[in-house]
């Protein structure tokens, strides 16, 4: 199982994330970390219009439990850019890292694209566990959606945030939770560590691979 971990949280706090749903984030947060030891290591983010790095890769107690009480909400949502932040983030430590990344809706403002978010998981070394809040319960569009292969953003539709939630997860070796909006945040950030607690890591070094080749069909 997992002794020590890196865990990275991202929040969504856009202008439609206020009021209760601001509340419960900040009580999930708050709750998560008292779940932590000395021997994990954690970092916060938020992000609106803007990414807003607030605690990275030290002690979860620090500051961490301070920090919570900044968050404001208001502003569009640069939800891609906001994954490839957290695969960044992966990299400030050497414990196995584990991304929880909250949002309320589709992404209106990024720079990156989905394509470019998915692309940064696949060279990078974090699972990612979404949640997403009232996301529209429509059917899923295809995993081959223009959506997630577009080399440029470009405005999704509600079934396609559903499906870049989804695969993000299914990307990084996670899990996607949809929840109603105002659900009880606390416990779902609670469970998504329980769950990654009870995982195994297994590595290997390939022999035979010439250096700077690219990526290799594993058999």
């Amino acid at each position: 199982t997992t002794d020590s971990a890196h865990l990275i949280v991202g929040l969504d706090v856009s202008g439609s994330v206020e009021g209760a749903t601001l509340d419960g984030l900040r009580a999930a947060v708050r709750s998560v970390i008292g779940q932590l030891t000395d021997q994990d290591r954690f970092s916060l983010f938020s992000f609106s219009h803007r990414l807003r790095l607030l605690h990275r890769a030290s002690s979860p107690r620090e500051a961490a439990a301070r920090v919570v009480d900044d968050l404001q909400s208001g502003g569009a949502t640069v939800l891609h850019d906001a994954v490839i932040l957290g695969t960044s983030l992966a990299r400030t430590d050497s414990r196995p890292a584990v991304l929880v990344l909250f949002t309320d809706g589709s992404d209106t403002g990024s720079w990156s694209s989905a394509a470019d978010a998915l692309d940064a998981l696949r060279r990078g070394h974090v699972v990612v566990f979404t949640v997403g809040a009232g996301l529209a319960r429509g059917r899923a569009s295809a995993p081959s959606t223009e959506y997630l292969r577009h080399p440029t953003w470009q405005p999704p539709r509600p079934a396609d945030t559903l499906r870049f939630m989804q695969a993000v997860a299914e990307t990084s070796g996670g899990q996607f939770f949809r929840v109603d909006k105002g659900a009880p945040l606390a416990e779902v950030f609670q469970d998504i560590l329980a769950r990654y607690r009870q995982r195994y890591l297994l590595s290997y070094t390939p022999t035979g691979v010439k250096t700077g080749d690219g990526w290799h069909r594993l058999e």
